[in-house]
């Protein structure tokens, strides 16, 4: 009968931080989404009897709203999604608060939103680590 200790496996695992190609890619996942809901509405809107500049008009607003109430949504964005990545808070290490949305969404152009908001671009699940030639297994698959 053994008197050990009973191991303990709750280990709080550190994100992965989100490199900035991966962060421009899913950004750029989000503007096209948005430039193409913008364009399907100002078609859609061609249809109907209204002055010439409304599709243009509402074009911009659907754009300028899918790019911020997708980036502030707790699933985060599509090009997040499709990119495995999450924004958490730098305080707390979770998910940000409504404010801290608006702020990082609003200087995002000008690469400061996660400074300001104090937020962090992670991946979702730990990378798997590379194996060097010499540490991988030998033998059949």
């Amino acid at each position: 009968m053994s008197t050990a200790a009973p191991e303990n496996n709750n280990r709080s695992v550190i994100p992965q931080v989100a490199t900035r190609t991966r962060c421009n890619m899913a950004t750029g996942v989000d503007l096209v989404t948005g430039a193409l809901l913008g364009l399907l509405c100002a078609v859609g809107l061609r249809l109907l009897p209204v002055s010439e500049e409304m599709p243009g008009y509402v074009a911009v607003g659907v754009f300028v709203a899918y790019f911020f109430f997708a980036n502030s949504l707790p699933g985060d964005s599509l090009g997040m999604r499709l990119f495995g990545m999450r924004v958490l808070s730098i305080k707390s290490g979770r998910g940000f608060n409504p404010l801290q949305s608006f702020v990082r969404t609003l200087l995002y152009p000008f690469h400061l939103g996660d400074v300001v908001a104090r937020t962090q671009v992670v991946l979702k699940a730990p990378l798997a680590p590379v194996l060097s030639t010499s540490e991988r297994p030998v033998g059949p698959r």
